[in-house]
C-alpha cells in the first residue's frame, strides 16, 4: 500500500495502472480506494505541504482512481467501488481538522457517485472505520493531542 500512497495523487499514473490491471486480469470488477495520509496537531501549526498532501492523496487520489477504473467497471456484470474514509470525517475532531475535511469529502463523493453509477449497475460502498490499532497516528503528547507530523499507511 505504501507505493499506492505515493502515486495515487498523480493523475497520469492512475489511468496507466487501471489499464495495466485490466489487461493483466481481463477487466476490473472492483476498486478499493484505500490510500490515505494524515497530519495531526493544531490547524495553524500544520504546514501547507501537509495540507496539500492530505488533499492530494485522500481526495484527489480517490477521484483519480475512480475516474481511471470507471470505464472498466462499466463493462463488468458485477462492479463495486469501495471508498475508505474515516469516522473522523463524520464527527469533526480537534487537532484533525484537515484530515476530517479530506475524509468528509469522500463521504460526499461516494454518495454522489453512488447515485450517478447505480443505473449502470455499479455499487458504491463507503467504509468509515473508527480508531484502529495501527501506527497511523503514532504517539501523542499531553492530553491525547498528537504532535504535528505526517503518517502514511
Amino acid at each position: 500500500m505504501r507505493e499506492a500512497a505515493r502515486t495515487v495523487e498523480d493523475a497520469g499514473w492512475t489511468p496507466w495502472s487501471a489499464a495495466a490491471t485490466a489487461e493483466r486480469f481481463g477487466g476490473i470488477d472492483i476498486l478499493v480506494a484505500n490510500a490515505g495520509v494524515g497530519a495531526y496537531g493544531p490547524f495553524l501549526d500544520l504546514p501547507p505541504d501537509q495540507l496539500d498532501e492530505m488533499i492530494d492523496v485522500n481526495v484527489k487520489g480517490t477521484l483519480y482512481a475512480v475516474r481511471a477504473t470507471l470505464p472498466y467497471l462499466l463493462k463488468s456484470d458485477a462492479a463495486d467501488i469501495v471508498t475508505i474514509a474515516s469516522e473522523a470525517g463524520r464527527r469533526g475532531l480537534p487537532y484533525e481538522v484537515a484530515y476530517c475535511a479530506s475524509k468528509f469529502a469522500l463521504e460526499a463523493f461516494s454518495d454522489a457517485l453512488r447515485a450517478e453509477v447505480k443505473p449502470a449497475g455499479i455499487r458504491v460502498a463507503l467504509v468509515e472505520p473508527g480508531p484502529v490499532a495501527t501506527n497511523f497516528v503514532g504517539g501523542s503528547k499531553g492530553a491525547g493531542v498528537p504532535e504535528p507530523r505526517t503518517m502514511k499507511l
